[in-house]
């Protein structure tokens, strides 16, 4: 198994041990608290690194993990007009990494479901007899107009292991059941 750590990249262990969470090929399975499954499979995971930046003034190291749901979802709008017209994908951002500083901590984003927030620092970590030790993330905007009722509000980030519960606005939880780890290794 390799995992994504180099001389070349800026990224710290910290940043790394969060990036390496999830390996292309990995398949998570979920089931709901009504019993219904479902899946999501890793399937890239892309380093972008401009060597000139070194101070990342402008210029930020970043990493992009994607996901695409088993069986495909609905396509969601990736990009508007053109030549083409409107292009439409199955692949949707799990992660994202940003490090403008290379002293300080990359920002790591997490969108899954219609969920967009951060991965809080290790202050705010929680630990409980159900779930081990965890963070408790909400989405910024749980109770707005217009997200639709099958869009994740919130859930828990396990270090090492990643999402492992999350919430959606209808009320219904899924808790991981599986994380099939690829023998890829990306």
């Amino acid at each position: 198994m390799i995992t994504i750590q180099s001389c070349k990249y800026r990224f710290d262990n910290k940043d790394f041990s969060i990036i390496n969470t999830y390996k292309v090929g990995d398949t998570l399975v979920f089931r709901s608290d009504k019993g219904l499954f479902d899946s999501i499979e890793i399937i890239d995971k892309q380093l972008r690194f401009n060597g000139a930046s070194e101070g990342y003034s402008g210029n930020p190291e970043t990493c992009y993990i994607l996901y695409k749901t088993i069986p495909p979802g609905k396509p969601e709008l990736v990009g508007f007009g053109g030549s083409q017209g409107n292009v439409y994908s199955n692949e949707k951002y799990l992660l994202s990494a940003v490090k403008w500083d290379k002293n300080k901590l990359a920002t790591i984003e997490i969108k899954f479901g219609g969920f967009d927030g951060k991965l809080p620092h290790e202050k705010s970590i929680i630990t409980d007899d159900v779930y081990g030790t965890y963070y408790d993330i909400t989405h910024f905007c749980i109770n707005c107009i217009g997200v639709d009722s099958t869009e994740v509000v919130k859930l828990k980030w396990k270090p090492g292991v990643g999402i492992i519960w999350y919430q959606r606005k209808d009320s219904s939880t899924y808790t991981l059941v599986t994380k099939n780890n690829s023998t890829s290794g990306r």
